[in-house]
């Protein structure tokens, strides 16, 4: 018996045993089988994702920005009030720590992960097929929803701040225009530069011309000393009006693009593979527990043989 493990003696030792170990193997894979059948069917279904029209904050990627949404626990607490997951999960709500146990049982159910084509790939395992695909479905929808609403705050904040800058440049913009509208009808400035060339032209032309009458000069001298008292400031108005007209072009503009953002609803979710009722199970892998099993047992019934052998 020394010489068992010699490969001469293996076959040998094995052919006497073999009754022995026909009996091991058959109540080994008649007690696996048994045991296999006794375990709950799991049910996997799985979906591909990419994110869309999400927006790279600093260093962190749309993916990753998405995966961070998945993960949140308000989406979580979502599909656990959505499905009753409490009942599904048969735990009783009134014990301690309840709701704690049911977020354990979803969060492991739930595998979500970055791939290396920055796809996000998810999977859920729940006892019931069509349960852990609607869980995947909720999910996509919920995390849609939610991204949205957070876009259509950040879009509504954009709105009002820019409509409320528009108003204020508007309210610059009407007193400045009711000061130009002043000097225009007070003192007759509507072009400082263009009309100071124009009246020195006219003063130069007329002065000392014995043919042009007094009064005329005494008109022109007037509105001479309009434009040098008042025409510097009429000036800087109309500059500024210009600039605050630019302003409120300006901001006109992205108001208008801003609205016409508002009126699109955006897709923030790509689906590649949609979620889809799994008809096979996960688990358990039968053929490989009854295998598994019967392979331990014989290997330890070739052990337990040799040691009585050995001591015989």
């Amino acid at each position: 018996m020394s010489n068992f493990f010699d490969s001469s003696d293996i076959l040998k030792q094995l052919f006497e045993w073999r009754k022995r170990l026909i009996i091991v193997a058959v109540i080994a894979g008649a007690v696996s089988a048994g045991v296999s059948l006794i375990i709950t069917e799991r049910f996997k279904a799985e979906a591909v994702i990419y994110p869309s029209n999400l927006s790279s904050y600093s260093v962190e990627a749309p993916t990753e920005q998405l995966l961070q949404f998945l993960h949140s626990e308000e989406l979580i607490d979502q599909l656990i009030k959505s499905f009753d997951l409490g009942e599904h999960y048969e735990i009783d709500l009134n014990k301690k720590n309840a709701r704690t146990e049911i977020k354990g049982l979803l969060k492991e159910s739930l595998n979500i992960k970055k791939t290396e084509y920055e796809s996000i790939s998810m999977s859920c395992i729940d006892t019931d097929p069509q349960m852990a695909s609607r869980i995947l479905d909720s999910l996509l929808i919920f995390v849609h929803d939610k991204i949205q609403d957070i876009h259509i705050i950040q879009l509504n904040k954009s709105i009002n701040s820019v409509k409320k800058e528009m108003n204020i440049k508007k309210s610059e913009l009407d007193s400045v225009n009711r000061k130009l509208v002043y000097y225009r009808d007070e003192y007759g400035i509507i072009n400082y530069d263009v009309q100071t060339e124009q009246i020195y032209t006219v003063y130069y032309a007329i002065k000392g011309d014995s043919k042009v009458k007094p009064k005329e000069v005494a008109k022109v001298e007037k509105m001479l000393n309009d434009i040098r008292v008042h025409g510097g400031a009429q000036n800087e108005y109309s500059t500024f009006a210009v600039a605050a007209m630019e302003d409120y072009v300006g901001l006109k503009r992205h108001y208008e693009k801003l609205m016409e953002t508002s009126r699109f609803e955006k897709v923030y979710v790509n689906i590649v593979s949609a979620p889809q009722t799994p008809e096979k199970r996960h688990s358990p892998l039968r053929m490989l527990i009854v295998l598994f099993s019967t392979i331990t047992s014989l290997f330890l019934a070739i052990v337990v043989s040799y040691m009585m052998e050995n001591d015989n």
